[in-house]
C-alpha cells in the first residue's frame, strides 16, 4: 500500500509533459484534417466521374479515422489531467 507520505512525493511532471504532447497531437490531427478539406475541394472543384468519387471516399474514410483519434486523444487527456488534479 502506498503512504500518504509517498502520495504526496509523487512526481507528476510526466503527466503534465504527456498532456502537453497530447495537445501537439491535436494540433497536428487538426492540420490534417484541414488538408482533407481543401483536397476534397480540389477534387470536387478539378475532377468528376468515378475516379473523383473513390478518391472522396478515400479522404473521407481517413477523415472519419482522424476524427476518431482525436476522441481518444481527448479522452486519453481528460483522463491524465483527472488523475493529475485528484493527486494534487
Amino acid at each position: 500500500m502506498v503512504t500518504k507520505t509517498e502520495l504526496y512525493a509523487l512526481d507528476l511532471s510526466s503527466f503534465t509533459d504527456t498532456i502537453a504532447k497530447c495537445d501537439l497531437v491535436l494540433r497536428d490531427d487538426q492540420s490534417k484534417l484541414d488538408d482533407i478539406a481543401h483536397a476534397k475541394e480540389l477534387v470536387t472543384e478539378r475532377m468528376q466521374g468515378q475516379s473523383a468519387d473513390a478518391i472522396l471516399a478515400n479522404l473521407q474514410t481517413i477523415e472519419t479515422q482522424i476524427n476518431t483519434h482525436i476522441a481518444q486523444v481527448q479522452e486519453l487527456q481528460t483522463v491524465l489531467t483527472t488523475y493529475r488534479t485528484n493527486k494534487t
